[in-house]
């Protein structure tokens, strides 16, 4: 009978124990204190990339997408003599949508402008060891930052809504995890082409870093995105 107790009472203890250690009980202040901290790397923290297609975010309201956005060669496609991948053609004047998206938490969000360079090809691009051709084509733009010399145009604006032309920023989408908060901006560019890149093949840079270095995935290019006749 006592070895039953003992069985028991052991049993009690490892479920209190384990009831403890998965609680999901969530010190908020702690957490916003850590997110606030001017110490902390930013890396990670924002995400900046292209809308591709209506299913780049979830749970969009109906209308908020424009009709016309982003009409630019093919991303992850390199075979640049296929027709559908050739860089579509503009001239100067012509204005075209490009459409990104933000999401990071309050903190980071502060710290960091919305971002457009557009240059011209570089001599090379960074081109890391690779298993496969693909993955070094890849590879070498994920974190590419265009240096200055090679930069045509360059807009850059405060992360905030607004409806100030050339741009249209709105919060589609907010979340709390752990006590930190975290906003999806939208952000649209009427952008106007100038004189500037006439003649020449145009790849987008998008960041939301302050200082034009490529640090983390707040960094993102559309490689040969058009050409200017």
């Amino acid at each position: 009978m006592n070895r039953y107790i003992k069985l028991g009472f052991i049993t009690a203890i490892i479920v209190t124990v384990s009831c403890s250690k998965n609680s999901d009980a969530i010190n908020a202040a702690a957490n916003t204190v850590k997110a606030a901290s001017s110490s902390l790397s930013l890396n990670n923290r924002v995400l900046a990339a292209f809308i591709s297609d209506s299913s780049t975010l979830l749970n969009l309201a109906s209308g908020v997408l424009p009709g016309s956005y982003n009409k630019f060669r093919k991303l992850l496609t390199y075979d640049t003599s296929a027709t559908a991948n050739k860089a579509p053609v503009y001239q100067v004047g012509d204005v075209i949508n490009i459409l990104t998206y933000i999401k990071g938490d309050d903190s980071a969000i502060v710290k960091r402008k919305i971002n457009f360079r557009f240059f011209q090809p570089p001599s090379s691009f960074i081109t890391p060891t690779a298993l496969y051709p693909l993955q070094k084509a890849e590879d070498s733009y994920r974190g590419f930052a265009p240096a200055s010399a090679d930069i045509l145009d360059f807009i850059s604006v405060p992360i905030a809504a607004t409806s100030t032309s050339p741009f249209n920023i709105s919060i589609v989408g907010k979340e709390s995890i752990g006590g930190i908060n975290s906003n999806i901006y939208l952000i649209q560019l009427s952008y106007t082409i100038p004189i500037s890149l006439m003649g020449k093949l145009v790849s987008i840079n998008f960041t939301t870093n302050t200082t034009g270095a490529a640090s983390d995935i707040g960094n993102v290019n559309w490689i040969y995105a058009f050409k200017i006749k």
